[in-house]
């Protein structure tokens, strides 16, 4: 997943392979309105809900027309609980277009259980410097995983774009946007890197490359979404942009081995959850496919028998992140590309970012 604007910015016990998706179900109602580009969705052991906000992008700008980028400290870290929206972590890098849409920052968050906050940061695009103007600190947030710890400070963790700027795992280009994290305790984390298609496993401040993702013909898996399975396997799901509808894939990475094919038949993965039941959710930017440039998304429920249910159809657009609670209600990111305040002109006037709930 390229971080610029044109680019945006799930464990059953049966295999799962293309079955096809039965009608929409759900109710989806709206828990935080007005949110900055929200992305990553995660729930944390006392049950609060956090969604990462890439932003608004901000006041200094660099060139012009489809090349101009405006920088800002307005990315954030929405926490709600209790029916309570509060944002815990504030002041972070985002980088996007004047109007704020299709920004680019924190993309991914993670909870642990002593309430630590780890966040994914956008890098800079190609592995290359960002403009001048943009201040140090915003600098040094570009491409690392952040940790927000229990004393209210934010430090960093480890630099994850470095390692596909020095090597290039892949072997494609030289491309890095950290995106989805998945926290395992003991401060033990996973990135997946939908720039450089690894994973990247970070222990303490030492990070390293443990998954590289196949590529076939060109085309990248672009992982945007890491969950851990009770089998102890890791399961990614991916963008999979140029495959077409309906080809986009869930890997399943087990412990010290390569990635295998677990699940296909979704388009433009952007979220994956697993549920109480063992369930799967798959979330869904776009049902018609990039090309299309249509926002209407999903997600769809993959039950342990293989069936499949569609939420969200009709309601979620440009939809991003998953989580699910301990009664089976879905999070989801709405509306994930647009800014809190609506712009007064453009093709998604009167829409905003949303954390939506859809209870089956």
């Amino acid at each position: 997943m390229r971080a610029r604007r044109t680019g945006l910015v799930v464990v059953a016990c049966v295999a799962m392979t293309g079955a096809a998706a039965m009608p929409a179900a759900g109710v989806t109602t709206v828990v935080a309105d007005n949110l900055n580009n929200p992305r990553g969705v995660t729930i944390a052991p006392d049950g609060a809900v956090y969604v990462a906000e890439a932003g608004s992008a901000g006041p200094t700008c660099v060139g012009e027309g489809e090349q101009e980028a405006c920088f800002a400290a307005s990315g954030s870290i929405t926490k709600v609980s209790g029916g309570v929206v509060s944002r815990p972590v504030r002041g972070l890098f985002s980088a996007g277009g004047r109007d704020g849409s299709f920004t680019t920052g924190p993309d991914g968050v993670a909870v642990t259980a002593n309430g630590s906050i780890y966040i994914a940061m956008t890098a800079s695009g190609e592995c290359a410097p960002l403009p001048r103007g943009v201040p140090a600190a915003l600098r040094l947030q570009a491409g690392r995983l952040l940790r927000f710890g229990t004393a209210g400070r934010l430090r960093r963790v480890a630099n994850i774009a470095a390692l596909e700027c020095r090597s290039n795992p892949d072997g494609t280009d030289r491309n890095s946007n950290p995106y989805g994290v998945l926290a395992l305790g003991g401060g033990r984390v996973v990135v997946a890197d939908a720039g450089g298609n690894t994973l990247v496993d970070v222990t303490g401040r030492r990070a390293r490359v443990s998954t590289v993702f196949p590529v076939a013909q060109g085309r990248q898996f672009v992982p945007t979404s890491v969950v851990l399975g009770p089998d102890g396997a890791r399961y990614v799901g991916g963008l999979d942009e140029g495959r077409g509808v309906g080809k986009a894939r869930v890997f399943r990475v087990a412990p010290g081995g390569k990635p295998s094919v677990y699940a296909t038949g979704f388009t433009n993965i952007t979220g994956l959850a697993l549920g109480p039941d063992g369930s799967m959710y798959v979330t869904q930017l776009t049902t018609g496919g990039l090309q299309s440039q249509k926002p209407g998304g999903a997600v769809v429920r993959v039950a342990p028998d293989g069936t499949r249910t569609t939420l969200g159809t009709g309601e979620l657009f440009f939809p991003a992140g998953a989580a699910v609670d301990a009664s089976g209600a879905v999070y989801v990111s709405n509306w994930s590309v647009l800014p809190g305040k609506a712009a007064p002109a453009g093709p998604f006037t009167g829409r905003n970012g949303q954390l939506v709930r859809i209870t089956q």
